[in-house]
């Protein structure tokens, strides 16, 4: 009987070897690294905390992407270069590349990294008496042309009941606006960090944050739409928005390896990247799909929710009212929540 038992026992052990040995390819194929693919990422200098954080931890290495990043200043030169297919995906805000999409510009926004309308407003200068929008009736105000900051520009417009002749409009990029303010040459001026901090500290007041306004300023990544028509590209910007994720639950830990990241690409010390950071509302890659999230990309044609909802309601309708577009562009068409279905696994 004993003998029966060790014959059997050692029956059942050469079996399983020859089981396992027969599976062995299939779980090598399975765990075999994914193709390496190569994306052109356009990239403003500012602290993109989860790009960076990627970046400093080598994680989009790990997932087989090559990320080479490339430097651009304005929005306008990396839609160009978008368009004309320099890059393939390119970093800004929804609605500046939504209204660029109804200019023509052939791309898809696939990711929100958060929102930056917390640290966006209007300033005036030290010795205004403005207190409200309403008070600017008759004066002078500057924004960037074309920009959100523009678009906030005519949503307050909008909002206090006047038309786009009640105030005069000067374009300046914030650099000259913030010489402008300060020097009284203009009544007040639409900023972003870090020119509203530098505008504080030099007398300016804040009227109004963006946030409170009630334009939400979601920024993210827009991507080619050949480059996305392809399967593996898809698939690869699936792998890099799971590298970001990873490198926000890193940076929560230690922040260290990020900032010193994004210190070598932007130029931007420690003190001034982490009080950018710590002032923006950042997302998850979870919340992309999540249909109750306010910038949510879960349902692109419903436009009664979502970034749809942003885009048809914030974006779309005082941006033609103003003349920032001439015409309504295809909001179920530009968001596409692949990339991020593919790297959740949905």
């Amino acid at each position: 009987m004993n003998t029966f038992r060790h014959v059997l026992s050692n029956w059942w052990i050469a079996a399983f070897a020859a089981f396992a040995v027969g599976f062995a390819p299939s779980v090598t194929h399975a765990q075999a690294k994914p193709e390496r693919v190569t994306i052109k990422y356009g990239y403003l200098p500012v602290p993109v905390m989860p790009l960076f954080a990627a970046v400093a931890h080598d994680l989009l290495e790990k997932e087989g992407v090559d990320l080479q990043l490339i430097k651009f200043t304005s929005g306008p030169a990396a839609f160009q270069a978008l368009q004309s297919g320099g890059i393939d995906a390119a970093q800004g805000a929804l609605p500046a590349y939504y209204m660029a999409s109804t200019r023509g510009l052939e791309a898809r926004w696939v990711y929100s990294y958060g929102d930056y309308s917390p640290l966006e407003g209007l300033v005036v200068p030290k010795a205004s008496k403005v207190r409200d929008f309403k008070d600017l009736r008759g004066k002078k105000v500057t924004a960037p042309s074309g920009s959100i900051l523009h678009l906030a520009h005519l949503y307050s417009l909008q909002k206090a009941g006047m038309t786009v002749k009640d105030v005069e409009f000067v374009p300046l990029q914030p650099p000259q606006a913030l010489a402008a303010v300060l020097n009284n040459d203009v009544d007040a001026a639409w900023f972003w960090d870090p020119f509203i901090s530098q505008a504080l500290e030099k007398g300016a007041q804040r009227v109004v944050v963006n946030k409170v306004l009630g334009l939400p300023d979601p920024f993210g990544i827009a991507v080619n739409a050949k480059f996305l028509g392809e399967k593996q590209n898809l698939e690869a910007l699936g792998r890099m928005l799971r590298a970001f994720r990873e490198g926000q639950r890193r940076f929560e830990k230690d922040p260290e390896p990020t900032l010193a990241a994004i210190k070598a690409a932007t130029g931007i010390e420690r003190p001034l990247a982490m009080q950018l950071i710590k002032g923006t509302d950042w997302f998850t890659l979870e919340n992309q799909i999540d249909p109750e999230f306010s910038a949510s990309l879960a349902d692109p044609a419903n436009l009664k929710k979502g970034a749809a909802s942003i885009l048809k309601d914030k974006v779309e309708e005082p941006a033609l009212w103003g003349g920032l577009i001439t015409k309504r562009g295809n909001i179920t068409e530009f968001l596409d929540n692949r990339p991020v279905r593919f790297a959740l696994g949905k």
